[in-house]
């Protein structure tokens, strides 16, 4: 299998590179932290290059790109720890909606940055997504969902919950909700939101839910692998330039060891999730390689910034240095919609079928 990017691909990676790149300072991300969390002028630069609707359909203003492009792009934001909520706003509220072809103008706007988006899927309680608590009766919708990205900025929210049709997906706008302030591993700010008998647009049913599901851990997956990679990078260039005994520590042959299987771990992990990437442009929706490829990055993302913060020694834990909020950065990664057991769990219950 090719894992090339094409001219588009590469042409988005490349930019958002450079976008993120020139913003993760600690100086902009001490910036970000005083004023809420989220850097909004990273965000409106982001939202100015097209980023925010590279991968939302033409129609609403956006540029028609798929997963492969997504990942591509999200690999760059985990890299560099970006201050911008682009996986509540892009993953979890704006790509549903265009999958569903609904709220054409708002995605418009959402698109050049006049508005903000974000989804609410994650409960209290429910480790199981695709069947959520939050319940739909005679249009009104009612929920409490927590660790929902941006949820102060958002104008509407795309809610998981349960009507009388089943599990499916809902929007509602955000002036009807109540926020409460929630900080998240990586120290960034999300929100529990209460929902109360809101009026909710239904705008998807059970496979539009799953598809949803399936989308935010192939997300997760590309956010983990950027992260990793610029771990592993960080990690080679410290251990060539870090000396004791008069050699570099690369030499030792425990560290040696390490940060090969640091590599080993950020191959296959790459090969995992644009596979799985492929298959989903493909419209095979892999729902079997990307329970696999979340599973695997939840431990491999986990292996490789524990051995980058070994490796680093008690530099690592400097707040100004960008492996401190890399660690965190996959650790929030690594449990959100789930951890590794849960994905285990649903992948083997995948592969075992139906029960007879």
């Amino acid at each position: 299998m090719n894992f090339s990017f094409d001219d588009d691909q590469r042409a988005l990676s490349d930019l958002a590179k450079q976008i993120f790149r020139d913003a993760s300072t600690p100086e902009r991300h001490r910036a970000a932290e005083a004023t809420g969390g989220f850097d909004e002028r990273l965000y409106a630069a982001i939202a100015h290059a097209g980023l925010l609707g590279a991968c939302l359909p033409e129609s609403v203003g956006g540029g028609g790109q798929g997963a492969i492009a997504l990942c591509a792009m999200l690999e760059q934001a985990g890299a560099f720890t970006a201050a911008v909520p682009l996986f509540g706003s892009v993953v979890l509220g704006a790509l549903p909606l265009g999958a569903a072809g609904a709220e054409s103008e708002r995605l418009k706007r959402f698109s050049v940055g006049a508005c903000r988006l974000t989804g609410a899927f994650a409960e209290a309680g429910n480790d199981d997504l695709h069947h959520p608590f939050a319940t739909v009766s005679a249009g009104r919708l009612t929920a409490v969902k927590t660790a929902v990205h941006d949820a102060d900025a958002a104008e509407c929210f795309v809610v998981s919950a349960t009507g009388e049709e089943g599990p499916g997906l809902y929007v509602v706008d955000a002036e009807h909700s109540r926020v409460m302030p929630q900080r998240g591993t990586h120290d960034a700010p999300l929100g529990l939101v209460h929902i109360d008998g809101v009026p909710a647009r239904r705008i998807g049913g059970p496979a539009e839910l799953d598809q949803a599901i399936l989308l935010s851990h192939l997300a997760l997956c590309a956010l983990t692998l950027g992260a990793s990679q610029r771990a592993l990078d960080m990690t080679a260039k410290y251990a060539t330039e870090r000396h004791q005994f008069d050699r570099p520590i690369a030499t030792f042959q425990a560290v040696a060891q390490r940060a090969g299987d640091m590599y080993i771990d950020v191959a296959i992990m790459r090969a995992q999730v644009y596979r799985a990437a492929y298959l989903w442009d493909t419209n095979e929706r892999p729902q079997r390689e990307i329970l696999t490829a979340r599973a695997l990055c939840c431990g491999a993302g986990h292996r490789v910034v524990t051995a980058a913060q070994h490796i680093h020694g008690g530099v690592g834990f400097d707040r100004d240095y960008p492996l401190y909020r890399l660690y965190l950065s996959v650790k929030q990664w690594e449990f959100t919609h789930g951890g590794q057991n849960q994905h285990f769990a649903r992948l083997g219950d995948l592969l075992a079928g139906p029960a007879s």
